[in-house]
């Protein structure tokens, strides 16, 4: 099997290549070795998933993902030793393409009149995890909500998953009766029976 990395870093000493299920590479200038980290099975048709590694001071931070949401987590690592210094799962047992599709972003922000130094995990659904980035713990909370079960035999669903507090949601969540048509009352009483 071939593995290929999503976009190395550096960080002027060492470059950090992410290669999904076979873990964090970093290299020296000279292409030898530092370190391999094994971040976990990753089963992505074989190959796992994630993003190219953010670089902050001695951390290197990924977004570790596959399909089946088993392994979806963002993830801090010391980037001399590869050491996991923390992490943070997101999907539970994904059934609905809830995999995180992009890199954390790190932003500055403040809170409460503290400055945080913070990494964002954004999701398909509008959510951000926001994560202070030298602990990893969240900067707001977040709760774990029960989800519907699934009906289709032999397939099973986490009870829960994860919702952040805040920050509110950057598109719409759902659907309220103010946004189905209403161009006439038969319409839109139709539009509501559709929606039920």
């Amino acid at each position: 099997a071939s593995f290929a990395s999503q976009t190395p870093a550096t960080d002027g000493e060492r470059v950090y290549a992410f290669f999904g299920a076979q873990g964090l590479y970093a290299y020296d200038f000279d292409g030898k070795l530092v370190f391999k980290v094994d971040v976990g099975a990753l089963p992505n048709m074989g190959v796992g998933d994630g993003t190219s590694p953010v670089l902050w001071k001695d951390r290197v931070i990924l977004l570790c993902d596959e399909d089946t949401g088993e392994k979806s987590f963002v993830a801090a690592f010391d980037s001399k030793t590869g050491k996991r210094l923390w992490h943070y799962q997101m999907v539970h047992h994904d059934l609905w393409d809830y995999d995180n599709p992009t890199a954390p972003v790190l932003a500055d922000i403040t809170v409460n009149g503290r400055r945080i130094k913070a990494v964002v995990q954004v999701t398909k659904q509008a959510f951000a995890f926001v994560f202070d980035r030298v602990t990893g713990t969240p900067v707001w909370p977040i709760e774990e909500r029960p989800v519907p079960k699934s009906t289709v035999p032999g397939e099973w669903t986490a009870p829960t998953q994860p919702f952040p507090t805040k920050p509110a949601p950057f598109d719409r969540q759902g659907l309220t009766d103010d946004d189905l048509i209403d161009f006439t009352p038969e319409l839109k009483e139709e539009a509501r029976e559709i929606a039920k």
